[in-house]
């Protein structure tokens, strides 16, 4: 029987999957594979223990790595030339430290977020651990909440500017626990309540706008039916909100995860319809960008934006006009040359969006402009990077 799932990508696009299979009682064998964009690797059985819950994750030059639990404290390997080390005991100044999400940045550092685990349940603290490459060892384990409650981070992002958002489960009771957030720039900002009495499980996505998104299974007990829902929590100016995505009647334990993509949410998740019988459901949400900038569009009449950026090969320019005009996108090389354009026509007033594939183009520089009735009013800069 197949127990816990997950699946990540590297810079290829390439699928590598680990997953447990029970042998018996509470042992289980942590098991890993990958397709190549040819064929399926013949799964490999990385070891076996009690209680796993791996956690996978890529860095950008192929090492894969693989954690997993055992009584509330990791242990870690990665592969190196085809075959896996040593695991490692996730362990410091005596106390265990638990990996529930991993992010890797663009120097290949690990940021792990979890929780560090004592004899005494009730100390366990939500905690953020860095693991640095280029010196092959942990450099960083520290606590994200210093308050008397219990809590544990789920799931950690990292955005473009370097900032750690993470989303946490907080509090001693099942009852009366909280969803919280929290983020770090040069250190860990006093955390947020976003929602209650949800279970474990989170995900956690920061959009262009710097909105935050935290997915979440949240559980509603009527007199007429148990439901399970799957939730949706975003920023706004006026705070948090709430959307339901999906739900399941009865007593379910389901799956889910979430990402983002040139801002578009993605969403997969398992939904039950009958006992026995389960399916894999997918959903998808696109972001509004943020660009509305009153001055701007009052002097100039528009407002220009590219996201991400540097991109690989393909970005999203967005702009908005206050009034109907005749508009052509075109795109520069650092030299002036110009290598791309929309193509002039006549567009209605509001917000517009383009997309700019630069596959047949070289890593560089490169410069976007709105050119509105033949001249050009708007120029940004952004960069590729293959």
């Amino acid at each position: 029987r197949t127990f816990e799932n997950m699946i990540t990508l590297d810079v290829n696009n390439n699928p590598h999957i680990t997953y447990t299979l029970s042998r018996g009682g509470d042992w289980e064998s942590i098991y890993y594979t990958t397709f190549d964009g040819i064929s399926w690797q013949e799964p490999v059985e990385v070891d076996h223990y009690i209680k796993s819950f791996p956690v996978i994750a890529v860095d950008n030059e192929g090492r894969v790595y693989l954690f997993w639990n055992i009584r509330g404290c990791s242990y870690f390997t990665f592969m190196e030339n085809g075959e896996w080390t040593a695991a490692e005991k996730m362990e410091y100044e005596g106390k265990k430290y638990f990996v529930a999400s991993i992010r890797v940045d663009k120097q290949n550092n690990l940021h792990t977020a979890g929780d560090n685990e004592t004899n005494d349940y009730t100390t366990d603290r939500a905690c953020y651990m860095i693991y640095n490459k280029k010196l092959e060892q942990w450099t960083k384990f520290e606590s994200i909440t210093e308050d008397d409650e219990r809590s544990l981070a789920l799931d950690i992002f990292i955005t473009q500017d370097n900032k750690k958002h993470v989303a946490m489960y907080y509090g001693d009771n099942y009852s009366e626990n909280e969803t919280n957030y929290a983020f770090h720039d040069s250190y860990w900002h006093e955390r947020e309540i976003v929602s209650g009495q949800n279970i474990m499980d989170k995900r956690i996505v920061v959009d262009e706008n710097s909105d935050i998104h935290i997915f979440e299974i949240h559980e509603e007990d009527t007199p007429e039916e148990y439901l399970t829902y799957l939730t949706h929590s975003y920023t706004t100016n006026s705070g948090w909100q709430t959307e339901k995505v999906c739900y399941w009647n009865g007593y379910t334990n389901p799956s889910f995860d979430a990402s983002i993509y040139n801002n578009m949410l993605y969403v997969l998740f398992v939904r039950r319809f009958l006992p026995g019988n389960s399916k894999i459901c997918f959903s998808k949400k696109e972001i509004e960008l943020n660009i509305e900038d009153g001055s701007e569009i009052i002097e100039k009449g528009f407002k220009l934006s590219n996201y991400p950026n540097p991109f690989n090969p393909v970005t999203t320019i967005k702009y908005q006009l206050k009034k109907a005009d005749n508009v052509n996108l075109v795109v520069f090389n650092a030299t002036g040359k110009q290598v791309w354009q929309s193509g002039e026509r006549k567009q209605e007033a509001g917000k517009h969006t383009v997309k700019f594939n630069g596959s047949k183009l070289n890593t560089g520089i490169y410069f976007y402009a709105l050119e509105v009735n033949g001249i050009i009013n708007e120029q940004k800069k952004m960069v590729m990077i293959k």
